[in-house]
């Protein structure tokens, strides 16, 4: 039997309050909030909770910052390093930026500027699967998730793979795997399948129970 867990990363600095934004350098990669760093570590020991015992687990990221900010949490919490893979990264269909994004992440051009708040955990740059295009339309999307499930989760020998993404990726692959896409824009949302008799059965489906409410959209300034 293989577990399947995947989750979102928590608030963005862009995307937050004033009050609590961070300044950053490259456009399409904003950071947690302090908020967001909060709901990353409820998450790792909701998630830590939801692993069966003795378990070989294999822990991949999205290489935005946001996204290695959140896996960060787990990553100490189980003592795994962060493999990162472009293939689970964001979907630009709403978003456009002048170049592609994946050129532009503070890891590879400013890896000094949030390094701070990866520290001390060991991270594995996949040769990657793929590159999501600039933009990327939802059939492109679906294929790219495809394409991840059938040629990295499914290809993976440990029990457990957990995946910090994106929302539209996480909707898109909960669906594929069987559950439903109607999932709330919540931060840390979490979706938890079985592996069992060559099919997947869903457990949580974008669920994010584990937060309390004040860390729920709307979240008070």
């Amino acid at each position: 039997m293989k577990y399947l867990i995947v989750y979102r990363h928590g608030e963005r600095s862009d995307e937050a309050p004033e009050s609590r934004k961070i300044d950053f350098q490259c456009i399409s990669d904003a950071p947690l909030t302090s908020v967001g760093h909060q709901q990353a570590e409820i998450a790792a020991h909701s998630i830590h909770e939801l692993i069966p015992e003795n378990s070989s687990i294999h822990l991949v990221s999205s290489p935005l910052i946001r996204c290695i900010q959140t896996s960060y949490k787990l990553s100490k919490l189980l003592n795994l390093p962060i493999f990162l893979e472009e293939g689970f990264g964001e979907c630009y269909c709403q978003h456009h930026f002048p170049i592609n994004p994946f050129e532009n992440l503070h890891l590879r051009i400013r890896p000094d500027m949030f390094e701070h708040t990866i520290e001390g955990v060991k991270i594995i740059e996949n040769s990657h699967i793929v590159r999501p295009p600039n933009p990327e339309n939802p059939i492109q999307l679906r294929e790219r998730c495809e394409k991840m499930i059938e040629e990295y989760i499914m290809k993976r020998e440990e029990d457990v793979v957990i995946v910090c993404t994106h929302f539209m990726p996480l909707k898109v692959i909960t669906e594929l795997i069987g559950g439903h896409s109607n999932i709330e824009s919540q931060h840390t949302v979490i979706t938890v399948a079985e592996f069992l008799n060559e099919e997947f059965n869903i457990l949580r489906n974008g669920c994010f129970k584990h937060l309390p409410r004040e860390l729920t959209k709307p979240i008070p300034i």
